[in-house]
């Protein structure tokens, strides 16, 4: 299983955009398997991705691009406009369809998040992820014929957090 969670984290970041809406700070935001107990660090400054402290992958930007925040890997993709998101929003990156399938009110760890639950699917195995304007991105996960992966972030605010986000 983390052998799978791994592969699933091998990562690629769009460094332009997440610096525009972070103001170009420190930017590290970790990321904790709630079955595994796996950590995922993801550091855009350094531009690379940490997996349980000792599997360091460099990552490169996605294709660059002023409509998306982006998160890009072979086997995964975080993709979302820079804007305004709503309930049943769908768009198209990198011949991946991805939707919202529901706004939700989430409390995490004591504190209550609005957020948009995004999917897509990739043959069988689907992905989704829960993004929060505010608070950027607050969990990731997949499900396949092989292992279920929940990360969790670890921090208040997460990648593509807006610059309000309190530990930018």
């Amino acid at each position: 299983m983390i052998r799978v969670a791994g592969i699933f984290l091998l990562l690629a970041i769009t460094l332009s955009s997440s610096n525009a809406i972070s103001g170009g700070k420190d930017q590290i935001y970790r990321y904790a398997d709630l079955v595994s107990g796996s950590e995922l660090q993801l550091d855009i400054n350094k531009m690379e991705v940490t997996i349980d402290s000792h599997s360091v992958f460099d990552v490169q930007g996605c294709k660059s691009s002023q409509k998306y925040m982006c998160i890009i890997s072979t086997g995964f993709y975080i993709v979302f406009p820079i804007g305004k998101i709503y309930d049943g929003m769908s768009w198209e990156y990198g011949g991946r369809q991805f939707k919202v399938v529901k706004k939700t009110n989430r409390k995490l760890l004591g504190k209550m998040y609005m957020a948009f639950l995004i999917q897509y699917q990739e043959g069988s195995d689907k992905y989704w992820y829960l993004f929060s304007q505010e608070a950027g991105l607050l969990a990731l996960g997949m499900l396949n014929h092989r292992a279920i992966s929940t990360f969790i972030l670890q921090e208040e605010c997460g990648f593509a957090s807006s610059s309000t986000c309190k530990n930018h």
